[in-house]
């Protein structure tokens, strides 16, 4: 109470720190369900299943951390290609391009799908160019793992 901390309210910190675990742990439920969904083939509940996990929490998604985003936005690109619209499925993987944070193997297989679907739109010189820098992206990672194992071997 000498500093004057005492009149600090941490009710709002702690009412934050709720809604991002509450909007984190639907977008992840929202994940598991839209992958079960994709396994058996069902495209369109796995994109509503993945939509509703970008959308997830009282801020729209604002408080579900980036790699998930990532994850979520890839899983509704390709479920969206496989169900034919491929135009959305397009902006859903470029979306997921944007994600500076995520993981190496959705990076990858998002730039996998994106090429794929452009090249299903008939933009094959587009498709190409994305399929090569994933390709480069595959590469730069393997050679970083090289390195660390040589660094640490």
């Amino acid at each position: 109470w000498l500093c004057g901390c005492k009149n600090i309210d941490t009710t709002d910190v702690h009412s934050m720190q709720y809604q991002v675990d509450k909007a984190n742990a639907e977008a992840e439920t929202r994940l598991k369900n839209a992958q079960k969904y994709y396994r058996v083939k069902n495209f369109l509940e796995a994109a509503l299943e993945a939509r509703a996990g970008l959308h997830a929490g009282p801020e729209d998604g604002a408080l579900v951390p980036p790699a998930l985003r990532a994850q979520l936005g890839y899983t509704l690109a390709t479920a969206l290609m496989f169900d034919g619209d491929l135009k959305e499925a397009v902006e859903e993987a470029e979306k997921v391009r944007e994600i500076s944070d995520k993981e190496h193997t959705v990076d990858v297989l998002n730039g996998l799908t994106l090429a794929e679907t452009l090249s299903r739109l008939g933009q094959k010189k587009e498709a190409m160019e994305v399929g090569e820098a994933t390709l480069k992206r595959i590469k730069q990672h393997n050679h970083e793992l090289a390195n660390k194992a040589s660094e640490s071997g």
